[in-house]
């Protein structure tokens, strides 16, 4: 018989193999968990709340005419606390079983419970965006079409956001989208080539959008700055021995939070 070996001769190869699946799968499956929507604040071990403040919060700006010094009693103490939100940990588990015969290569698991628990916490991530009403929401009675996008750009650059916009639409907005944007009025348009990445549909009315299955009825266009995400452990994996099960139960975890902290930097999409 050959003498060989393989990375699951020992379980600390079998554990960093299946992690590493998992850690893949979800970042590539997640739009949030990479923080290129909404920032994402790393949070010290132990602790289970985020403290943000708003971008715009209560801070007073003094001014001194020519050039002048302040004194410091002059200048306006800010309580910044005063305008600060909480993001809380929710933590997510996944749990699997690696049976001694008849399992799964043990990567395979680790790709399952990644997807599984990003989207958990993408779905999560929707229902708060989703939740934001502090602006009137625009309503795409009909289809979604290129002239409602501009109107919810407006109505959030109306209120001071000057930084990226995000879209997240359902598909079938997508589709609607994209039939507009088709049209001979939008034929010179670089849109339609970078419609079919994944799940990026076009970049209209200065607005990067995408679609999600976790947006059913209704889209969502939104600032950077409009929410935070706090990550209070990152995605891992354990495997200890499940005898019973003659295998071992693989376990994955998340302890990450997201929260709107500023409704004026989002608008929702209303489909009725």
């Amino acid at each position: 018989m050959a003498n060989t070996s393989s990375a699951y001769d020992t379980l600390s190869g079998m554990v960093v193999n299946t992690q590493a699946a998992a850690i893949y799968a979800a970042f590539e499956r997640s739009l949030f968990l990479s923080g290129q929507m909404i920032p994402t604040i790393n949070v010290p071990a132990g602790s289970y709340t985020a403290q943000v403040p708003l971008v715009d919060g209560t801070v007073t700006v003094d001014e001194a005419a020519h050039g002048g010094d302040f004194a410091t009693e002059e200048l306006t103490l800010s309580q910044i606390d005063a305008t600060k939100h909480e993001v809380r940990a929710i933590t997510y588990g996944a749990r699997a079983v690696l049976r001694n015969i008849g399992s799964p290569d043990p990567t395979a698991i680790g790709t399952t419970i990644g997807h599984k628990i990003s989207a958990a916490y993408d779905a999560d991530v929707m229902t708060a965006l989703l939740a934001m009403n502090d602006n009137t929401p625009v309503a795409t009675a009909g289809d979604l079409t290129m002239d409602k996008l501009f109107l919810a750009a407006s109505a959030i650059r109306a209120r001071g956001e000057t930084g990226p916009l995000f879209g997240i639409i359902t598909p079938a907005m997508a589709y609607q989208l994209m039939g507009d944007i088709s049209t001979a009025a939008f034929g010179g348009g670089d849109y339609q080539g970078e419609a079919l990445r994944n799940g990026f549909v076009t970049s209209a009315a200065g607005i990067q959008i995408f679609q999600s299955s976790h947006a059913t009825t209704n889209g969502v266009i939104f600032g950077a700055d409009a929410a935070r995400q706090a990550q209070f452990s990152p995605l891992a994996v354990t495997m200890t021995d499940a005898p019973t099960k003659l295998g071992m139960d693989v376990v994955g975890s998340l302890a990450q939070g997201v929260k709107v902290i500023d409704e004026k930097r989002g608008v929702v999409l209303t489909a009725a």
